[in-house]
């Protein structure tokens, strides 16, 4: 029986992630959505951060192909579960707002 609050979207975006390791330094990877919710993403990626880890998410939506702004969600969050069987990745825990411009490079 599903548990889950919100509904999950199932969107395939390119996706890059931010954290910081348990000696302070900051690493970051990058992947593809599995699924979206209004409170959640699951990355599907090789470089998995570790369990209860905060992370910063950001799901590029349009890359834009001319001069102007792209679109994407960015968010602050916490892995809340890691595979590594069959799809490799992780769930965060995160609010994703909408953006609109270019992505942060921090």
């Amino acid at each position: 029986m599903e548990q889950r609050k919100a509904i999950r979207y199932q969107v395939r975006a390119p996706v890059l992630f931010r954290w910081t390791d348990i000696n302070g330094v900051g690493l970051q990877g990058g992947g593809f959505s599995r699924d979206i919710s209004s409170d959640g993403v699951f990355v599907c990626c090789d470089r998995l951060p570790p369990l209860k880890t905060a992370i910063g998410i950001e799901v590029l939506l349009s890359v834009a192909q001319a001069p102007g702004p792209g679109l994407w969600l960015s968010g602050q969050g916490e892995v809340v579960r890691v595979e590594g069987e069959k799809e490799p990745g992780f769930a965060a825990k995160t609010r994703l707002d909408l953006k609109r411009g270019e992505t942060d490079p921090n």
